[in-house]
């Protein structure tokens, strides 16, 4: 309640200058004072924000954890690592890696692995930038995916007050698997994968 209480003194103090000053300002000074106003407004407004990601970050990642969606996810074999969930869609390994920083907005970074030696041997570099070109078309909306040689991944962006959807992360995760089964890419488990790279 507190938190909540705070929130709404962070909003409602700089409309309250706004309005004390607009009233009482003399007319011919209106549309400076107004303007310097509407800065001091957007002003508070970013820092209110950079103060909630930084400060509150950790409560907020520890709330996502213990929120409906990754609960749902943890019901169903995933397990926490750390910022991120591990487990299996479709026999692939999915990572749903959270992240959150002043450089955007919170997302979920969805990871999946594969089988770097799919093709009965280790990707080649010319194989690998073949791969990667089949697969890099231009999207209007959202981000290309990303491509290391065992993962694909892309993001799931939600807001400061909500909590990712569960149904947008199956989705993308089912995205990606089609993309590696139509290049007949195949599953690997996380731990196994670490033990292949440690060959490498």
């Amino acid at each position: 309640m507190k938190e909540k209480i705070k929130t709404f003194l962070y909003i409602l103090f700089p409309i309250w200058v706004l309005f004390v000053i607009s009233t009482y300002a003399r007319a011919h000074y209106t549309g400076l004072i107004l303007s310097i106003s509407v800065g001091f407004v957007i002003s508070s407004v970013l820092a209110w924000a950079i103060v909630y990601t930084v400060y509150n970050a950790p409560k907020k990642i520890e709330t996502i954890f213990s929120g409906k969606t990754f609960q749902t996810f943890i019901k169903n074999g995933f397990e926490r690592n750390d910022n991120a969930l591990i487990g299996t869609i479709n026999n692939y390994t999915i990572i749903f890696q959270l992240l959150w920083n002043l450089k955007s907005r919170p997302a979920i970074e969805v990871i999946v692995l594969f089988d770097p030696e799919s093709y009965g041997h280790y990707f080649t570099e010319k194989e690998f930038k073949a791969l990667v070109k089949r697969n890099d078309e231009e999207i209007l909306f959202g981000k290309q995916n990303q491509w290391t040689v065992n993962s694909i991944s892309n993001y799931v962006l939600f807001g400061l007050l909500r909590e990712p959807s569960f149904d947008k992360l199956v989705n993308k995760a089912s995205e990606l698997i089609d993309v590696l089964m139509e290049e007949n890419l195949k599953p690997i488990s996380y731990s196994k994968l670490s033990q292949l790279q440690h060959q490498v």
